[in-house]
């Protein structure tokens, strides 16, 4: 038998030589910059365009809320009216 073929079969007979995870999961060992959404995510006061885009969003939603009742009853008194 060759060195090496004794080599492997010793390490395989051997009782202690337990696998050896590859990967292991943690959550603190990255770094807070290298979160998923990037450094501006958890900052709200120092967004870029942070008035821009909550001026949007604010607006989007009055639309929405008073835009969808509005059109049903708009919809509902055409049917109505036949016409």
């Amino acid at each position: 038998m060759s060195a090496a073929a004794r080599l492997v079969v010793r390490e395989l007979l051997r009782k202690d030589a337990a696998p050896q995870l590859a990967r292991s999961f943690r959550t603190s060992s990255v770094p807070k910059s290298h979160y998923e959404h990037g450094p501006n995510y958890l900052d709200f006061q120092n967004w870029p365009g942070r008035k821009r885009k909550v001026a949007t969003w604010i607006i989007g939603m009055w639309v929405t809320g008073l835009g969808i009742p509005l059109f049903a009853v708009w919809y509902q008194q055409n049917k109505m009216k036949g016409g």
